[in-house]
């Protein structure tokens, strides 16, 4: 009772806004020994897990999205803040003791376990949960213990990772070292299962999780600060750190074409891959059949629109340099005569010298021979005359043949109409999805209706939290680990998926199947109940959702259609005037051959 005097003594207004602090003692005479409390009723609050838990989130609050979360996350951090700046420590940090309305505010419970120090008394906070406890406390006795605020760090840390992570616990994960370990043997050990260095920790996240690299670089390195060694010994980020890193993180996100926020520097969503792998919905998300549209499109009308628009039509042969007439050169041919004449003096010359030594020196048929092989030689000296004219230009024809290769396959690629009736068939087979939307709507209907049992039941069976149940063996610690593999319901309770949880070995199965079997015995199945509302809603928002994402794509294949057109007669008209240049160009180079 002392203590709850001394609480009353320090409450304040920030208090009151972040918690159920006791704002008087009540007795039964003035004066008089304590006999209750007076605190404010907290309404419109449901404990955190209720949040975090994928399955309660979808009933107990149905709009919240991943900023929502993000945003609970700093608010926890706030009313740490607020603890931590009147001089209290929360002591026993865990899921039941917080409370979140469904706009994000935070308020903290059971405040009387809260250690207090204050005008020479101390009152400590002698529980707590070993899923919450930093590694430093891990296995000791909270009796005679004197709790810090670098405690409580830790505790905060872990739910602001489970209100992020869809509830997963930071150190349940795979354990890749012989041997299972315990959530608190990994906390002792310091073995975070997620980020980089999770592997040289001997760890590896749970299937189906979003990974650490998901969220901003500040919100990651925060996580691995809070969770490291350095944590228990340097001091973990403090609340103002996770509100400024929080804060940044929800103003970095957007939208994928299904509605999840995601971090905009993401290739793709993790969220959907995450969907995709456990065949069920993280976030209540609904598309309205209007969405992103003033109204449902004419398709008709649209349709009759993209057919009106005409084909570019076969693409036309290009010129050849044979459609060309040149004349040679002129100046070219003028070289190659000079070249020649020059050659021809030197020729004469050297006949003539050659004539008078040959007749000199030698005599009937070898003279004779000598001067046939005389005019042989300086009639090819003469021929030659052209040569380097003759390679310039061969190098230059080498050069226009190039090019005109490379403007072949470009008119192949580009000027034909193979990609505009392409485009064509594409947005044909949007127009026959619109069309049949109605049919893939009854089909999912009828399958809803196939499946109106097994439904029943596994709404039935979603109703029993395992977090709530009594089952001799599964302590805190394991439903912990139970949720990280995404079991939170007597409805996700398979032996064969069981069995993969680290430390849940074939009796803890046996007994968890034995729960579910006795709960599914009771069940009763009313066949007059039709079908469930939110399933015919999940149906409705997946047709509306898709109508939505064809209709913006045939909407915008019209003006595609038109503006890939009009760049194939575009193409057509650039690379037939390069066509006829370096036609031309040829032309001239084989004219300019045969005068050389």
């Amino acid at each position: 009772m002392a203590k709850l005097q001394v609480m009353v003594g320090l409450g304040t207004e920030r208090l009151l806004k972040v918690s159920a602090w006791p704002i008087d003692t009540l007795h039964d005479q003035p004066g008089g020994p304590v006999t209750g409390i007076l605190m404010p009723r907290i309404l419109g609050h449901k404990q955190i897990h209720m949040l975090y838990s994928p399955k309660t989130r979808l009933s107990e609050f149905p709009q919240a999205t991943w900023p929502f979360l993000i945003r609970t996350a700093a608010n926890l951090a706030r009313a740490f803040d607020v603890v931590h700046r009147a001089g209290l420590v929360v002591g026993d940090v865990n899921h039941g003791n917080v409370g979140v309305s469904d706009q994000a505010t935070v308020k903290f419970y059971d405040c009387d376990s809260f250690q207090v120090i204050a005008g020479g008394q101390q009152f400590l906070c002698e529980v707590g949960i070993s899923t919450h406890t930093p590694p430093e406390l891990q296995g000791k006795s909270f009796r005679g213990l004197v709790r810090t605020a670098n405690h409580d760090l830790f505790g905060m840390a872990v739910l602001i990772f489970q209100l992020l992570f869809m509830g997963r616990h930071p150190f349940a994960g795979v354990h890749l070292a012989p041997g299972d370990s315990t959530i608190e043997q990994a906390i002792a050990e310091f073995r975070f299962a997620y980020g980089p260095g999770a592997a040289a920790r001997k760890m590896r996240p749970p299937p189906a999780t979003l990974p650490l690299e998901a969220v901003s670089q500040p919100v990651a390195e925060l996580f691995e600060r809070a969770f490291g060694r350095q944590g228990a010994t340097r001091g973990r980020p403090n609340p103002q750190e996770w509100i400024v890193a929080l804060g940044e993180l929800e103003q970095e996100l957007r939208q994928c074409s299904r509605g999840h926020h995601h971090v905009r520097t993401l290739a793709a969503c993790p969220w959907c891959a995450i969907e995709g792998q456990i065949g069920r919905a993280l976030f209540a998300i609904t598309i309205s059949p209007s969405a992103g549209t003033a109204a449902i499109l004419d398709i008709a009308s649209l349709w009759a629109q993209i057919a009106a628009v005409p084909a570019p039509g076969p693409a036309p042969p290009l010129p050849r340099p044979s459609d060309y007439a040149m004349s040679p050169d002129s100046g070219l041919v003028l070289r190659g005569r000079r070249l020649k004449r020059a050659r021809y003096y030197k020729a004469v010359g050297l006949v003539g010298i050659g004539t008078v030594l040959t007749l000199g020196l030698l005599d009937g048929l070898v003279a004779f021979l000598a001067l046939v092989a005389l005019l042989v030689g300086v009639w090819q000296y003469v021929k030659q005359a052209t040569s380097p004219l003759r390679r310039e230009v061969g190098e230059e024809a080498g050069r226009v043949q190039m090019a005109m290769d490379e403007i072949e396959r470009r008119w192949r690629t580009e000027a034909g109409e193979g990609s505009f009736h392409e485009l064509r068939q594409k947005l044909e087979a949007v127009r026959n999805q619109l069309d049949a939307l109605p049919n893939e709507r009854q089909r999912k209907v009828r399958k809803l209706q196939g499946e109106l049992r097994e439904r029943q039941l596994r709404r039935y069976l979603d109703r029993f939290r395992i977090e709530d149940a009594s089952i001799k063996g599964i302590g805190h610690s394991r439903k912990a680990t139970l949720q990280s593999w995404g079991i939170e319901t007597a409805a996700d309770i398979d032996l064969a998926r069981v069995l993969q949880v680290p430390g849940i070995g074939p009796a803890l199965a046996d007994r968890l199947v034995d729960w579910r079997q006795k709960l599914e015995s009771r069940f009763v199945f009313d066949p007059s109940r039709g079908l469930d509302p939110a399933d015919l809603g999940k149906v409705d928002s997946e047709i509306a959702q898709k109508r939505t994402r064809l209709e913006k794509e045939l909407s915008r294949g019209l003006q595609q259609l038109h503006i890939l057109r009009q760049r194939i007669l575009d193409r057509r008209a650039y690379l037939y005037r390069e066509a006829e240049r370096v036609a031309r160009e040829a032309a001239q180079i084989e004219a300019n051959l045969k005068a050389l």
